[in-house]
């Protein structure tokens, strides 16, 4: 009767452990992707840290420019940041996203504070695909 006892105990934590699925992958690390807006090709890329559910890191603009990643948040495969955006005005860009291995979509709305067409929300933006960049070993 231990024994049996013994066996279901072992079968019923490998069961929860299988149904409970895989882990998300890790978004830490450097991505890249390319934006289409407004008929021109604009690089950028992101460094991620995730601490629990918590997402921090930097966002590289188009001409190499740093900007802190703010009210990071992992659930899962999907995330959401934002990022302040400086210059002749100031403007914020909220992402979502889903992450899939080492592919990340990426939706963008740019709040420009109340200062755009649309009481501050730019135009939609097509999503931007990034992907993992590997360091060459």
């Amino acid at each position: 009767m231990k024994k049996f006892a013994l066996l279901m105990g072992i079968l019923l934590t490998v069961g929860c452990a299988t149904l409970s699925g895989p882990p998300a992958p890790s978004i830490d690390g450097k991505w890249e992707g390319t934006m289409e807006m407004m008929g021109q090709s604009m690089k950028l890329g992101y460094e991620f840290k995730s601490d629990g559910n918590m997402l921090t890191g930097i966002a590289i603009g188009p001409q190499g420019e740093k900007m802190d990643i703010t009210n990071g948040k992992i659930n899962g495969n999907n995330i959401s940041f934002d990022v302040e955006v400086t210059g002749q005005m100031t403007m914020t860009i909220n992402y979502t996203g889903v992450l899939m291995e080492d592919e990340l979509e990426l939706t963008m709305k740019m709040d420009m504070g109340g200062g755009g067409p649309g009481g501050g929300q730019m135009p939609e933006i097509p999503p931007l695909k990034a992907t993992r960049v590997m360091d060459a070993e």
